[in-house]
Formats: structure tokens, sequence, C-alpha cells
């Protein structure tokens, strides 16, 4: 009887080993989400599908910069050449109005972005992470103190974002970068 339990055991951690066609170590092996082999990654422009056309470039440069300021990768020219892929769309720009004077004009708005997102190790293949829905807020006022510009809170929506996508390609969770009223504290 023992020497059947063996058997199976021993089946079944075969079968485990290389289910689907990869070991499960590979599988449950504690990296980051960057492949511990990978040096390199090819941010590849962004779709844009916005009237914002600023856009696309503004966060492609940001996150570039987030990537070299790490040292963890250097930024590939051609995807051909890179250990991982970043590749976006940005699905969403919305102003909204959130407050209103005694007068009932606009006081406050929030710019709001929506981005999916896509990282793949190009040596191996594989998609990483595919998120549909990685947003970041920008409120301003142009009219009540501290009064900002729409350019300024454009600026910054745009350097939340790449910080969102920047902790998403590190550590695959941007919790950090979230607001408190993401967060539900306000």
């Amino acid at each position: 009887m023992k020497n059947y339990l063996l058997i199976a055991l021993f089946c079944l951690s075969a079968l485990l080993v290389k289910a689907h066609g990869r070991s499960i170590l590979d599988q449950f092996s504690g990296e980051t989400v960057v492949p511990r082999q990978a040096n390199t990654i090819y941010i590849a422009p962004l779709i844009n599908t916005t009237q914002r056309m600023e856009l696309a470039d503004k966060i492609a440069l940001k996150l570039s910069n987030l990537i070299v300021s790490d040292g963890r990768l250097a930024v590939a020219k051609d995807a051909g050449a890179a250990d991982t892929i970043f590749e976006g769309r940005i699905i969403s720009f919305e102003k909204q109005t959130i407050a209103f004077n005694n007068f009932g004009q606009p006081d406050k708005k929030r710019l709001r972005i929506i981005v999916s997102a896509k990282f793949s190790d190009n040596k191996k293949q594989r998609v990483i992470f595919n998120d549909s829905s990685i947003q970041a807020f920008s409120e301003f006022s142009e009219i009540t103190r501290p009064i900002t510009s729409e350019i300024q809170a454009v600026d910054t929506l745009t350097d939340n974002l790449a910080k969102r996508l920047f902790a998403k390609i590190i550590s695959g969770w941007y919790t950090g970068e979230m607001t408190d009223i993401e967060k539900g504290k306000k």
C-alpha cells in the first residue's frame, strides 16, 4: 500500500512540476513583476483615443524618466532588443466640475485619465499583466486659492499616472500612489 501511495505522490508531483509546459517553480518563484533576467524595457508609443493629443508623449516621457531614474531597467529603442515591453492605450480623459461658488460658477474641477496597460516578457513571449483600467486624478481651481491652471493640472495628472504605471510595472501594485479618496479616507 505504501508503494502505491508513493507512486501516486510521485506522479502528482511530476504533473505539477510541468503543468502547462512551465515549471511550477516558475509560477511561484517569488519574483517581482519584472523578470529577474530582464535588463531592458521597450515603451511602445501609447495609443491615444482622446482629443488631447499631447497626453501620450507626456506620459511616455515621464514613465521613461522614472524607469531610468530607478536604475533597474534600461529603456530600449526598439521592441526586438528589449527583454520586456510596455504597451498602453489612453482610453479616456475627462474634466468634471466638482464644486461651484456662491454665484453658481464652476469653482473646482477634477481631471481624470483612464489607461489600459499591458506588460510582457518579450523573451518568454508571455503577458506579465494586462490591466484594463488604471486611473489617475488631479483637482484644480482657476479662481480659488491655490490657483492652478488647467495646463498645470494636466501636468500633475500625467505625473500621477506615470507614477502609477511605474509602480505597476515594478511591483504589480500602485496603492502607494492612491489618493485618500480612493483609499476611502475622505
